[in-house]
């Protein structure tokens, strides 16, 4: 919803129903996505006016922000975290957020050496100089995965989460096992869905992270929206204090670049 005032030449003056002469501020008439809303009894004078353009919406003003949403880890692999707001209640002045990263890599192959899982995600023996959500753990094994949906697990604060992938055919023998890039409980909302191209011996892995988080204040964004600053961190807009996201919002973060000084990718969030 956009709501906007109206400029024109104002008040509006009318005869009402008893004769009398009336006056409507323009302060009083309002446009929401462009269209009259809640006009008084001049009603038709205005809608008149609008018809004809003495009175015109206003023109819509910088949208203010309301938070600014960085990536954790600088480059590039924070590019493309997707943060949607909802539930934006003005009264207790709280919202939700689902906070959302996918990565996907297609052809995936066990013949190829340069599209080696390991590879093209790392390994927690040689990460990647910017990691993605999941590495390899150990060494893979030479057989195509298994198709299938895979939430990781058993992340805490001494140990990452991690799945075992078992081979195509044989429950029992593991192709490879997927650990998330840290440490954490944070790593248990991670997904890695696997679909396997028998014939060019290769697969798909698209990997997904995604996090509710509810009731958030603007006094607790910090240590709800941000905690524990797994994939992002919240900090204020420039000269200003958190505010109520806009409902329905979805910002995507951007920029990050991998630079001997790299910057983490982020957001702003526009205000209710």
């Amino acid at each position: 919803m956009t709501e906007r005032g109206a400029v024109g030449r104002g008040p509006v003056k009318y005869t009402d129903a008893d004769g009398k002469l009336q006056a409507t501020p323009l302060s009083d008439i309002r446009f929401d996505n462009g269209q009259l809303k809640d006009v008084p009894e001049s009603e038709k004078l205005i809608e008149h006016l609008v018809k004809i353009g003495l009175i015109v919406p206003s023109e819509a003003g910088p949208p203010k922000p309301a938070m600014v949403i960085h990536a954790v880890d600088p480059g590039p692999a924070g590019d493309g975290i997707k943060i949607t707001f909802s539930k934006v209640d003005v009264q207790s002045g709280t919202f939700d957020a689902v906070v959302t990263k996918t990565e996907t890599h297609n052809a995936l192959s066990i013949e190829t050496p340069p599209s080696f899982i390991d590879a093209v995600l790392g390994t927690d023996a040689n990460p990647l100089a910017s990691p993605g959500l999941v590495h390899v753990k150990g060494a893979p094994s030479s057989k195509l995965p298994e198709d299938g949906s895979y939430p990781l697990k058993g992340g805490n604060a001494s140990d990452a989460s991690k799945v075992d992938v078992p081979e195509a055919g044989d429950p029992n023998a593991i192709a490879f096992t997927l650990e998330a890039k840290k440490h954490g409980q944070s790593g248990n909302h991670t997904t890695a869905k696997i679909t396997v191209d028998s014939n060019s011996k290769t697969f798909k892995l698209e990997v997904t992270w995604e996090k509710e988080f509810t009731t958030i204040s603007a006094a607790d964004i910090v240590s709800k929206l941000d905690h524990p600053a797994y994939l992002i961190k919240v900090t204020e807009p420039p000269g200003g204090k958190y505010a109520l996201p806009q409902e329905g919002e979805t910002v995507v973060l951007s920029g990050g670049e991998q630079k001997v000084d790299a910057k983490p990718a982020s957001a702003t969030v526009t205000a209710r």
